[in-house]
């Protein structure tokens, strides 16, 4: 017997029923009674999407969501006038509006803001795509929700033209509920329409965590699952410049010189390059070289007020704290400075959420990072404060910071913050605190 789609399409989502009640009737009954906080299972959330994702045949086909886009683009165009229904005609994409909710926030590991506007930002929504606000984050607007991929991981805007962004797909920090991704998309109208870059589309783009732009915009550098990627021509084409052992999650470019590029990731590893990124040294003496440390993840940051000092946000998981480690040479050598619990206690959490900021223009002493909670020190490390997340006003577990264009230390001190439960702000980091100060 032959099904048509939609017949096909109804069994598909009657099976999907029946699972779901079996699995519901078969749980523990008793566990309706128990006290004490509930936890997600992302493993059968995985399994329940990668179900909805199979054919009638019980495959996922490759590039499947990208031949969907492309077929959705194909009908948007106008039907030739003999197939209108009559009581249709008119009606397409334009005629719906958006209407929300946009009070509801979900993990956001990537924050983008206009060089010359503060009020235009954009956020990368770990399973919810690109969102866009034109006036300061007061409201959000989701962009090409039909882009093929919605695990946007990370965003970087090239300096030299606002309306060029990048958007690295698949989170791949190894948690349960991670969404592969589909390579690196591209907007040249400020995120009015995406186009997936055709290098990118091989399984080593799977899992794009960090995307950084030269300050001159002739070089890109994107952290993946098998290593470092470079391109010299805008995506169309991309070289493989540092394999290794394991995923590296940041890399980010000397704020003022083309020719010099840090990068971090998993297994303590941490790299510098001289010549734009083409070849990649591990720094002589501290963290990346000496013995003792474990798989922990990291995360860099050059102090903008002095590019010679960088710091990096290491996930020591044997002793289940975090360390901040300190170069003064541009990240050649480092040295231990603090050691504390931003990232966890009895179960280091670092491997998913962590990150650093040094971004003050006056102050090369100023130091944001994130874990479980932001921690602010103006002290280069020596000294912390926790400022907000469990013990404050902001929702916990930290993914990025990042600050307010015009940001100068002084009259300006605005950074946003993106973590579990959407973007929070502080309008003066310097001074916000666990119990006020955000937005």
């Amino acid at each position: 017997m032959k099904f048509t789609d939609l017949q096909k399409r109804s069994l598909q989502c009657l099976l999907l029923f029946i699972l779901m009640l079996s699995r519901a009737m078969g749980q523990d009954k008793g566990s309706e009674e128990e006290e004490g906080p509930h936890f997600d299972s992302p493993g059968e959330a995985e399994e329940f999407r990668l179900l909805q994702q199979k054919n009638e045949f019980g495959l996922i086909p490759p590039n499947a969501l990208v031949t969907a886009a492309d077929q959705r683009k194909a009908m948007l165009a106008p039907p030739a006038a003999d197939k209108l229904v009559p009581s249709l005609a008119g009606i397409s994409s334009a005629s719906w509006t958006w209407l929300g909710p946009g009070n509801i926030g979900g993990r956001v590991r990537s924050i983008v803001v206009h060089p010359t506007n503060s009020n235009i930002m954009w956020a990368g929504s770990v399973g919810g795509g690109i969102w866009k606000t034109t006036n300061g984050g007061t409201s959000w607007a989701p962009l090409a929700d039909f882009m093929a991929n919605l695990a946007v991981a990370t965003l970087a805007i090239d300096p030299t033209n606002p309306n060029v962004l990048y958007a690295g797909t698949g989170e791949g920090f190894y948690n349960a509920d991670g969404i592969q991704g589909a390579g690196i998309f591209k907007t040249t109208d400020g995120g009015t329409t995406w186009t997936q870059l055709s290098s990118t589309t091989g399984s080593e783009f799977y899992y794009v965590d960090r995307i950084s732009i030269s300050p001159n915009g002739a070089t890109i550098l994107a952290t993946t699952s098998t290593g470092i990627n470079r391109s010299t021509n805008g995506g169309t084409t991309w070289t493989q410049v540092l394999t290794n052992g394991t995923r590296l999650t940041d890399v980010t470019f000397h704020p003022s010189d083309s020719t010099k590029a840090i990068a971090s990731g998993f297994q303590h590893l941490i790299f510098y390059s001289t010549d734009g990124g083409v070849t990649w040294t591990a720094p002589t003496t501290g963290l990346a070289a000496g013995t003792g440390f474990n798989g922990g993840r990291v995360e860099i940051a050059y102090a903008i007020a002095n590019p010679s000092i960088v710091y990096a946000a290491y996930d020591h998981a044997s002793t289940n704290s975090g360390q901040l480690w300190k170069s003064i040479d541009g990240g050649l050598n480092f040295s231990l400075v603090f050691t504390g619990t931003w990232l966890g206690t009895t179960s280091s959490q670092g491997w998913y959420d962590n990150g650093v900021w040094a971004g003050d223009p006056t102050n090369a002493s100023l130091v944001i990072i994130g874990g479980l909670d932001i921690w602010r020190s103006t002290n280069g490390g020596t000294s912390f404060t926790d400022i907000g997340g469990y013990v404050g006003s902001i929702h916990p577990d930290q993914h990025t910071i990042v600050p307010i264009s015009g940001y100068n230390g002084t009259t300006v001190k605005t950074v946003f913050i993106g973590n579990d439960g959407g973007i929070f702000k502080a309008t003066d980091i310097t001074t916000a605190s666990a119990s006020s100060g955000w937005t």
